[in-house]
């Protein structure tokens, strides 16, 4: 049955690839250019090449349309679009006298000529064709031209976070929820194409805080871009089954001190301010940043937990407020030396306090057979604790940018502290049960990455790489149990534990690449050693991890004409359990729940699949992408009866899972005031496997959108409206209901270029609930959580000395070329 199950998908996802071809190549016929691949070879006739640069920043223009027209009659005869490095190359050109227009999105159109093919002249260089920003002159400040909400590169979306007005005092999570692959729950749990398991990276590096926890710690003003990789090269660690979410933070760099602050406050009593700082000149550069953000989410909750045990049923509901507060603060800086032309030193850090709490106060009435009590509760779960990060970085160019060395070396920190109480009290306001849970997890890991890569001539290029992650990990949990009649908290051994975990991950890569006409392809491989040796002090008893993986990719491109192109990659990628999850230990959550480890989970494996064709229309934008991605050993939290009204969570390998699906995303400008972004994901999910004793199989059809709409009222005035709708959505054991919300940002240019007011109004009609059910052998479970809406925030935005984040390539070129593929043209 699975082998049939597989089969049809996979028949399925070629089909897709076929329909995929063949909406681009009729799409194609509709075409009037007919460009032609940069850099390919010569046909007969003449060549025109050049390249497109921002005359502002410096940055060379990737996808600028170069159109090619003849004279006198000013006909369209041909054209191309720009490759990463901001090329171009039109050949094949007839002798004839012609001119050339430019133009981008954001930027003036801007027109070269007199241009002449002839005999003895059939190659012309146009040179460095300047593009200036679609500006308007307001005394002696320039208002820049836009970049489109999310751009598409070529193996990755690229999230531009000025444009998202709604979500501008949030962080990097409410960002991310403006996308449709990306899903958060009330919580701010970010899953990415409905897996939990991805990379986060800051600045291209790995952060030493878990995914969702890092980018609740990075205000979105702090923000240059974010960057989502779901099916990256050989190049990359394979931790994350999605894939990679990568946040570039702002940085500029002056021969006078520049900067930007940001301030903001929240109806539900949050504020935070956020301030980034640079100098520098063309040997050195220094960047500062510091950063507060308390926030505040009130809500409500209600849970229903029905236990069934000799023919009888135990119903417990769990109703009353809920208030999650975080609280985290840092400071990051970073200093660059240019040690001549062709090498460069970079050495960084962060240094930051995390701090998160939840409080609850409920209601718990509980039925057992006839038996009703009811009683008061509070729950307080704390989270705190330092981290910090340094890196040291070292680039050497050879005879081009192309051909480079270059050594990393990453060490990370952090400190954790948890504490987790309920407090169970009688009509008479007297505790009748209570306990607590506190645990320490201190962490430190270093890691260092070498890579070369060598270009073999103008198309082919080879690259290799080794790297390391060495890491040190304790869990410490003791547990305590209230003592009625000594009014104390009274340590219990039987539920304290202590794992220590150290883990040495050697990998070693090798990429190739190479195009050849409209074709470009890049294979690779990368094989990893991974050492892990766990230890349960307590119990003197310890296991170890000693084992090889391959992790094979290719990535594959077509260019159909200038404004189409083609896209085929596949990944493997792995999720390694966490220690926690290891730890066969039980951990009190309240009188209700109870959470315990497990010892004999396996790492999952994913092979990912992925298609998509990018079609411009004009300055318009249609891309669509296919994805196919199965997972095995699918590690999923489980639930089961612990006792008679306790519910037991754990955490399980239940078997296989398979997601199938389309993502369409259209930006459309139908006016000069109005344009809009349309975002449609839609997937097949299916798990099937084996659960306490007995297989199950479920799935469910889920979709997601987008609808994002920019309303320009004034110059200085702008607006944007955006719905969201999430599908509901099944797992091994039970599903969590859909849910829409609409966000309303306003963004008003108090003096246009320096100082900004933002007033966003999150969740406007106050829908975004989050509802689930779950069942197993003798039980059921039911949650509905929901916060107070609408919130509304005001922010206040000052820009000193002209700020302008970074956009300049040869400025960023330590952090960005981490993340150029190099094979995709």
């Amino acid at each position: 049955m699975g082998n049939s199950n597989s089969g049809r998908l996979r028949l399925a996802l070629v089909i897709l690839v076929l329909v995929l071809f063949v909406i681009a190549v009729f799409g194609q016929s509709g075409q009037r250019v007919s460009g032609h691949v940069p850099g390919r070879f010569v046909r007969s006739g003449g060549k025109i090449t050049g390249i497109v640069q921002d005359s502002v920043s410096g940055k060379r223009i990737e996808y600028a349309n170069v159109m090619l027209f003849r004279l006198p009659d000013s006909t369209m005869v041909t054209g191309n679009i720009t490759d990463e490095s901001g090329k171009f190359v039109i050949d094949g050109v007839k002798p004839g006298r012609y001119f050339v227009k430019v133009d981008f999105i954001g930027f003036k159109m801007k027109s070269v000529n007199n241009i002449e093919i002839k005999p003895g002249k059939t190659e012309v260089d146009l040179g460095v064709i300047y593009l200036a920003p679609g500006a308007i002159q307001m005394k002696e400040v320039e208002v820049i031209g836009e970049k489109p909400l999310v751009s598409y590169s070529i193996d990755r979306k690229v999230i531009n976070v000025d444009r998202h007005i709604t979500a501008s005092a949030g962080t990097a999570v409410e960002i991310l929820e403006r996308v449709p692959s990306v899903n958060v729950d009330i919580e701010g749990n970010v899953t990415l194409r409905g897996s939990g398991n991805f990379t986060v990276l800051i600045d291209n590096r790995p952060t030493i805080l878990d995914g969702s926890e890092a980018l609740q710690q990075i205000p979105a003003a702090a923000i240059e871009r974010i960057e989502i990789i779901t099916n990256p090269s050989a190049k990359y660690d394979p931790d994350g089954v999605a894939g990679i979410i990568n946040v570039i933070l702002k940085k500029d760099v002056k021969s006078t001190l520049g900067g930007m602050v940001n301030s903001s406050v929240s109806s539900t009593g949050g504020y935070g301010t956020n301030m980034t700082f640079s100098l520098g000149n063309k040997k050195i550069r220094y960047s500062l940043g510091v950063d507060y953000n308390k926030r505040i989410f009130p809500g409500s909750r209600e849970l229903i937990n029905e236990a069934y045990h000799d023919g009888a049923v135990t119903v417990v509901q769990t109703s009353g407020n809920s208030e999650m507060k975080w609280n985290p603060y840092g400071l990051r800086g970073e200093i660059l030396f240019n040690l001549s032309r062709k090498t460069t030193i970079s050495l960084g850090g962060r240094y930051g306090i995390r701090s998160m709490e939840r409080l609850s106060n409920s209601t718990v009435t509980e039925l057992n057979g006839c038996i009703i009590t009811r009683n008061s509760n509070e729950e307080i779960w704390k989270r705190s604790g330092d981290f910090n990060s340094l890196y040291l970085d070292f680039t050497h160019n050879f005879s081009s940018r192309r051909h480079y060395f270059k050594a990393q070396v990453d060490y990370g920190s952090m400190g954790s502290d948890e504490e987790s109480r309920t407090e169970m009290r009688n009509d008479l306001g007297e505790i009748i049960y209570a306990q607590k849970n506190v645990e320490k997890g201190p962490k430190e890991r270093i890691r260092y990455r070498l890579e070369y890569v060598l270009p073999l001539d103008s198309t082919k290029k080879f690259e290799v790489g080794v790297s390391a992650r060495i890491g040190k990990f304790e869990n410490s949990s003791k547990y305590y149990e209230y003592d009625i009649t000594k009014s104390t908290y009274i340590f219990n051994s039987l539920y304290s534990h202590t794992i220590t975990t150290s883990r040495n991950i050697q990998s070693v890569y090798a990429l190739f690449s190479d195009k050849i006409g409209k074709f470009g392809y890049q294979l690779g491989l990368r094989g990893e050693y991974t050492y892990r040796y766990i230890t349960y002090v307590d119990s003197n008893y310890s296991f170890k991890i000693d084992r090889w993986d391959f992790f094979p990719t290719f990535h594959f491109s077509y260019q159909i004409n200038n404004l189409q192109q083609l896209m085929l990659s596949y990944s493997k990628r792995i999720h390694r359990p966490r220690g926690w999850e290891l730890g066969p230990f039980l951990t009190w959550m309240d009188a209700y729940n109870v959470r315990c480890g497990n010892p004999q989970l396996k790492p999952e494996y994913t092979d990912s699949y992925e298609a998509g064709v990018q079609t411009f229309w004009g300055k318009n934008l249609i891309s669509i992408e296919g994805f196919y991605r199965k997972t095995y050993n699918k590690i999923e939290r489980v639930q089961s009866v612990y006792s008679e009204n306790v519910i037991l969570h754990t955490v399980d390998n239940v078997g296989k899972d398979y997601s199938m699906g389309l993502e369409f995303m259209v930006n459309f400008n139908p006016f000069r005031w109005w344009n809009f972004d349309l975002m449609v994901n839609t997937y097949n999910y299916k798990i099937e496997g084996q659960l306490n004793g007995e297989k199950f199989s479920r799935k469910s059809f889920n979709w997601n959108s987008r609808f994002i709409n920019e309303f320009k009222i004034s110059q200085k005035l702008q607006a944007q409206l955006m719905i969201m709708y999430n599908s509901k959505s099944v797992s091994a054991q039970g599903e969590r209901n859909g849910f829409f919300v609409t966000d309303l940002g306003i963004r008003y240019s108090v003096i246009p270029g320096k100082l900004f007011a933002i007033f966003q109004v999150r969740d406007l009609f106050g829908t975004g609930e989050f509802k689930y059910k779950s069942c197993g052998s003798g039980f059921r479970t039911y949650g509905h959580f929901s916060r107070k809406a609408p919130m509304l925030n005001l922010t206040l935005r000052y820009n000193f000395n002209n700020y302008r984040e970074n956009k300049s390539r040869k400025m960023n070129e330590i952090e960005s070329e981490d993340f150029e593929e190099p094979m995709i043209y």
